[in-house]
């Protein structure tokens, strides 16, 4: 798997499982909805780290590796 947490589904759907978790404690159902609210974005973050993924796997000479000028125009 990628060395980066960001591209790792597994990473997205974890904190997803959690955010769930903590508002099914919550009583106050508008906080409750805002916690679940962010667990689908976590969701919506984890499917676009599988398409990287993806991505990498159709491409796996190109990883994204950016030479220093490249990141530092100026």
């Amino acid at each position: 798997m990628n060395a980066n947490p960001l591209h790792d589904p597994k990473h997205w759907r974890k904190r997803a499982d959690a955010t769930r978790a903590k508002a099914d404690l919550l009583a106050d159902q508008a906080a409750r909805q805002k916690l679940l609210r962010v667990a689908q974005e976590y969701e919506q973050l984890a499917q676009r780290a599988e398409q990287w993924l993806m991505a990498q796997k159709d491409r796996p000479a190109e990883r994204w590796l950016l030479s220093d000028a490249a990141r530092d125009p100026g």
